[in-house]
């Protein structure tokens, strides 16, 4: 195949990819929307979360007024600002329904893998980008939340916003860039408390001297990001703001335990494979609604549910595989030789660290959703594998290759029949979930 001919084959193949995600995206928005009735019953796990969200922007879309902080966070504190206010009662002013805020959360994802999409092209070449979108944009992580408004998933957007702004900021201070990377990084501790990791990440660019900073642009940005944070400081000074330190257990714990660091570890690599965690846990409220029914779709269902978890947990073998192998395949003269690649391997290996960094100085146990602010970047070198080695040259390795995308269908439908934001549930479910 030519050269040409190739290119315009990985462009439509980016196209198609990009397509089959947005309307599994859509559907899942759909079928959440049906099961949103149920929600305010369920007051467990997600359920509580979003209660609280939705109370926080029907009270600002009744009185469009601010809290001095949004809500609070699984460490203690609370979340300063009112921008996360803002993105939630917003909508519910435009569109008087509890269901509005999920739009958000709808659009930044579309956002956030155009704009990646449209970076990693211009880095990694038209090939590279479609197999990223299969492993990114098909991810049953980012897809499972991109249905139902919940502030981690806010974060995947911040996370393409910030590749962006330091891909351009590479090699020389461009102003635009840097605005962007500023007005971010005060945004986003007004969205989810896993900023940290950004946080974190941009201080090691700035250190390793990976990105270079417009100062001028930096604090624009900045003076636009404080904005939303006018609230808090009132707050602050007049006694009627909650905290936002963490008020439960301690920074460094992960240092002490050593658990938390090795979760926050593990969960990089959860990130780029297909394992959906603790949803597919027998003990789970997800397998626990499949099998309520007597009915033998719902038997089926469960025991798919056995079948893609197990392939799920082998799948991380990949991801491991595929970021060991990333991480060391680099060398001075193919860095030379291909700098736009280096400087992206590099970008992914400083956010590895920023991820084990924030997992060992967290006062709580990092869990996946802390992680899903790295989702865009931990499925890059999987995707960096799988495009080395594409043709491969070994059946065994295209069939683990193929066996690896395509399991995601599968593991996407049954979150959208399986899980309780998902689904019409039985009426004594409530009940059971209780329990």
């Amino acid at each position: 195949m030519t050269r040409p001919a190739q290119r315009n084959t990985s462009a439509a193949a980016v196209v198609a990819v990009f397509a089959l995600g947005a309307v599994l995206q859509v559907f899942l928005w759909v079928r959440a929307s049906d099961a949103f009735p149920q929600i305010p019953q369920l007051r467990t796990g997600l359920a509580a979360d979003q209660v609280g969200l939705l109370n926080m922007g029907w009270e600002f879309a009744n009185t469009r007024r601010c809290r001095p902080t949004a809500k609070t966070m699984s460490g203690g504190g609370s979340i300063p600002g009112c921008f996360l206010q803002l993105l939630v009662g917003g909508p519910l002013i435009l569109w008087h329904d509890g269901r509005a805020p999920s739009l958000v959360v709808e659009a930044a994802h579309f956002a956030a893998g155009l704009l990646l999409a449209g970076t990693l092209a211009k880095a990694m070449g038209a090939q590279f980008t479609a197999i990223y979108l299969l492993i990114f944009w098909l991810s049953p992580q980012r897809l499972f939340h991109s249905g139902f408004i919940w502030d981690p998933a806010l974060m995947v957007f911040p996370a393409a916003v910030h590749l962006w702004s330091c891909w351009k900021s590479r090699d020389q201070a461009g102003p635009a860039a840097s605005f962007a990377l500023g007005m971010l990084l005060l945004l986003a501790p007004q969205t989810h408390a896993s900023f940290m990791v950004l946080w974190v990440l941009t201080a090691i660019l700035v250190l390793r001297r990976l990105i270079k900073i417009d100062w001028r642009g930096l604090f624009g940005g900045g003076i636009i990001g404080f904005v939303t944070l006018i609230p808090t400081v009132e707050g602050y000074l007049d006694g009627s703001a909650a905290s936002s330190l963490p008020r439960d257990g301690l920074i460094g714990r992960g240092l002490i335990l050593i658990f938390p660091l090795a979760r926050g570890f593990l969960n990089w690599f959860r990130m780029g494979s297909l394992d959906f965690g603790r949803m597919g846990r027998k003990d789970s409220v997800f397998c626990l609604s499949t099998s309520l029914s007597d009915s033998p779709g719902s038997q089926v269902m469960c025991g798919l549910v056995h079948v893609c978890s197990a392939l799920s947990v082998l799948s991380v073998v990949v991801a491991v595989a595929a970021s060991w192998w990333y991480f060391r395949s680099g060398s001075d003269d193919s860095d030379k030789a291909q700098p736009d690649s280096a400087w992206l391997r590099r970008y992914v290996l400083s956010c590895f660290f920023a991820v084990c960094i924030c997992a060992a100085l967290s006062p709580v146990t990092i869990q996946t959703w802390h992680v899903l602010v790295a989702l865009p970047v931990a499925c890059i070198p999987v995707a960096a594998w799988i495009d080395n080695l594409w043709p491969p040259s070994k059946a065994w390795l295209r069939w683990v290759v193929i066996v690896f995308v395509l399991l995601r269908i599968p593991d996407i439908l049954l979150l959208a029949y399986g899980h309780p934001l998902y689904r019409a549930l039985p009426a004594d479910i409530v009940d059971v979930v209780r329990e």
